[in-house]
């Protein structure tokens, strides 16, 4: 992935909030983010995207649900590393 789609998926605060929960939870239903975010539907889900769509995060289905994780820990240390500047 080139590095410059991973940075302007992780430029918004509600995706890095998205990240930090799913990374937190390790594996998180999507209704549960639902419930978390003060956001509507829609628009979590546009968020939720553009992070699948850069590789971010993956979702496997469990029946009718969503499961949503990590697919690297290192988004969090670059997310860490980030903060700390």
């Amino acid at each position: 992935m080139e590095a410059y789609k991973v940075f302007k998926a992780l430029g918004c605060k509600w995706r890095v909030e998205i990240v930090k929960k799913i990374a937190k939870n390790k594996n998180i239903c999507l209704c549960e983010l639902q419930k978390e975010f003060p956001l509507d539907v829609s628009t979590l889900s546009r968020h939720i995207s553009m992070l699948k769509k850069v590789g971010i995060i993956v979702e496997e289905r469990q029946g009718t649900s969503k499961i949503l994780s990590i697919s690297s820990r290192k988004v969090m240390e670059l997310i860490k590393q980030a903060e700390k500047f």
